[in-house]
């Protein structure tokens, strides 16, 4: 050990100092390869939780046909895999209809499970000519730390260039719709107050407000939904 701290004081300064770079940037390195060792494949995993856990609305014993993968988003804790299929039509027992589901990939330690999917049935094309975008709201069943809400769905019109939210829990999120899909998940939340659809420059091209009346509050929690007008 004396030999060591002699030979380090003997060092020039310009060398030690490329010493002691060399060996933090060893030191990183085998930290990042550990990491990688046990960190999962991502990019493999969004077609396999398809498969294997996507449900057709109101069907929970049957999945999709020809399911694709439109688009996966990232969340603190994990990812979201957004996705269109076949499933019989709730309205026509001969028939298909087109899904649109998502599923929230979760990371516990070093594997990833799925805690929150939800699907609907996509409008007709009559109807979607009407509308700039198709969305739901899904919520989970977790209560506590573990309680989010998302709201999930498709850009219609090109003119749209952003999705904004307001959650019950004042948070605000924005998703800019890439690949024409779009998420937007509030850890803590249990309820939408507003979505708003904004074009390129910014301005609003639709706001539908979501906060319940007041009226029909008195029995429930108490939420953060402030007028429409303040939350703009």
């Amino acid at each position: 050990m004396i030999d060591l701290v002699r030979f380090v004081r003997s060092l020039p300064m310009k060398r030690l100092l490329i010493l002691v770079v060399g060996w933090v940037a060893v030191s990183t390195t085998g930290c990042a390869i550990s990491l990688l060792a046990v960190m999962p494949r991502i990019s493999s995993l969004p077609r396999q939780w398809v498969s294997q856990h996507a449900v057709c609305p109101l069907q929970s014993s049957t999945r999709p046909q020809n399911p694709q993968i439109l688009g996966t988003h990232r969340w603190a804790g994990g990812f979201i895999v957004l996705y269109s299929g076949l499933c019989p039509d709730n309205q026509n027992a001969t028939g298909f209809r087109q899904v649109f589901g998502h599923q929230i990939v979760k990371q516990d330690g070093i594997n990833w499970i799925v805690s929150g999917s939800d699907s609907f049935q996509v409008e007709n094309q009559p109807k979607k000519a009407k509308h700039l975008v198709d969305y739901r709201i899904s919520r989970s069943v977790y209560q506590g730390r573990d309680r989010f809400t998302i709201v999930y769905g498709q850009v219609l019109k090109p003119t749209v260039a952003t999705i904004e939210a307001t959650f019950d829990n004042g948070t605000i999120l924005r998703d800019s719709g890439q690949d024409g899909v779009f998420a937007l998940l509030a850890p803590g939340a249990t309820g939408v107050c507003e979505v708003r659809m904004l074009g390129s420059d910014n301005q609003i091209l639709q706001q539908v407000d979501l906060a319940p009346p007041q009226n029909l509050m008195q029995n429930s929690p108490p939420h953060q939904c402030l007028p429409v007008s303040h939350q703009l």
